[in-house]
């Protein structure tokens, strides 16, 4: 038996996935966390009063404004990010993917939120290996 390379019987199909598809999924992944949380605030509240909910969650009167301005900012951070990712075809659109995804994830360590930001990392190595790509 030859070392150093491994058979598989050919069972499995090879990934053909790109690494933008995967850095796009990843994205989008990450995104589902804060816009959860918003969904989850605007369902918890009474019926016809969603918009004061956003109005106070945004207004200044509230202790933790900067939280939800970021957890807003975040979400709409990585759904962009996922869009440009899939549909532009550019090295320095990845760079500022990259730049701004690691604004996300210290942003989320200013949160004091360790378990997103090690999560919100991880499309940050796709998009890496993205910029190869093209």
């Amino acid at each position: 038996m030859r070392r150093g390379k491994t058979r598989t019987l050919d069972l499995m199909s090879k990934s053909a996935a790109s690494s933008r598809f995967v850095t796009a999924v990843l994205f989008l992944v990450v995104a589902s966390v804060p816009i959860g949380i918003w969904i989850i605030l605007f369902d918890a509240a009474p019926p016809g009063t969603s918009l004061e909910f956003l109005g106070y969650g945004l207004s200044s009167q509230n202790k933790s404004q900067a939280f939800f301005v970021f957890l807003l900012l975040a979400g709409v951070f990585s759904v962009v990010a996922a869009t440009l990712v899939a549909f532009q075809h550019r090295r320095n659109v990845l760079r500022v993917v990259f730049a701004g995804g690691l604004v996300q994830s210290f942003g989320y360590l200013w949160a004091g939120l360790w378990p997103m930001a090690v999560f919100s990392a991880f499309p940050l190595w796709w998009v890496w290996r993205g910029q190869r790509e093209v």
